[in-house]
């Protein structure tokens, strides 16, 4: 495989398929490449190959110079993030609208594992299944749609601006890598968004929470629909016993009135019936002693007078 490889192409090359580590790749440690590099070195190595009897290529043009790139970019930090970001094997694919609809958890939950490489953030919150709770899921998405990317693509970049004539040329091949790196890094960021956006949109314990945030809504408005009728049924109930408590009030009143002119009527009857008595009484006893008069003249006025008393009588009474 190492025969194969162009050394002006070394860029383009698999460094960790070239140490043997490309089951590994990103999760190699240095000290797994360090000794890769020094086995690669003691059977490739062009002194040891000429030792042995091999024709030997000349200056770059061996094939000994893809393992030095190879080590260059893994045992440099900031060079091996720079290639792990553009990792030729690394799938970038999004699920698609009809995969997503079925087995939704066994289609996504590898998709999101392998994207999360990409994080800065340490603690990575998994997809779960249904038995998640609202706070789990909404964890879930609140990470990922502020998902905080270390990707970035200047192993791409067209020119390497040290082969730069001049400070002006280098200036233009900065510029113009920094374009086309923003861009990269645009299209990954809406790559994850819509990865994101898509999941969202099949998961099915979003639809079970809408539903059921939407069942507990109409069920607070029933209540309070409920609570208010019964405060107006409350209200009815009350304003009819008030109701009912003055008219019963108002035929009491009036009853009590009724009897109390019943009475005063039998009263003032009794009372009549007694001053008529006590009149004809007067009149009677009167008259059986012919109105106190001696002749006829008197009696006749004192009729009168007797008579002026009875009225008399009747005024003072009533």
């Amino acid at each position: 495989m190492l025969k194969t490889l162009d050394p002006k192409d070394w860029k383009n090359q698999d460094h960790y398929a070239v140490f043997g580590l490309g089951h590994l790749r990103y999760k190699a440690t240095q000290k797994q490449i360090k000794a890769a590099h020094k086995a690669m070195v003691l059977k490739h190595h062009p002194d040891k190959r000429k030792a042995a009897g091999e024709k030997i290529v000349e200056g770059d043009n061996d094939y000994f110079t893809c393992i030095t790139k190879a080590y260059e970019i893994l045992s440099d930090p900031v060079k091996r993030r720079a290639f792990d970001s553009v990792d030729p094997t690394f799938d970038n694919a999004v699920p698609s609208k009809s995969e997503g609809k079925e087995n939704f958890f066994k289609v996504y939950a590898p998709v999101f594992e392998r994207n999360a490489r990409w994080t800065n953030k340490k603690h990575v919150p998994n997809l779960g299944d249904m038995s998640a709770t609202f706070e789990e899921v909404d964890a879930f998405y609140s990470f990922w749609y502020n998902f905080d990317s270390w990707r970035e693509f200047s192993y791409l970049d067209e020119e390497e601006k040290e082969k730069a004539e001049c400070r002006d040329e280098r200036r233009w091949i900065e510029k113009q890598n920094r374009g086309a790196r923003a861009q990269r890094k645009k299209e990954e960021m809406n790559r994850i968004r819509t990865l994101v956006d898509t999941a969202y949109s099949f998961d099915p314990r979003i639809k079970k929470f809408k539903d059921d945030e939407k069942a507990r809504k109409e069920a607070e408005k029933k209540a309070k629909v409920d609570a208010k009728r019964k405060e107006q049924e409350e209200k009815e109930r009350a304003r009819q016993a008030e109701l009912e408590a003055a008219r019963l009030a108002k035929e009491k009143e009036e009853e009590e009135a009724k009897q109390v002119a019943m009475q005063a009527k039998k009263e003032k009857e009794i009372q009549k019936k007694a001053s008529k008595k006590e009149r004809q009484k007067l009149r009677t006893t009167c008259k059986n002693w012919n109105y106190f008069a001696d002749n006829e003249s008197e009696s006749v006025k004192m009729m009168e007078e007797v008579e002026k008393l009875c009225d008399r009588l009747e005024l003072m009474r009533y």
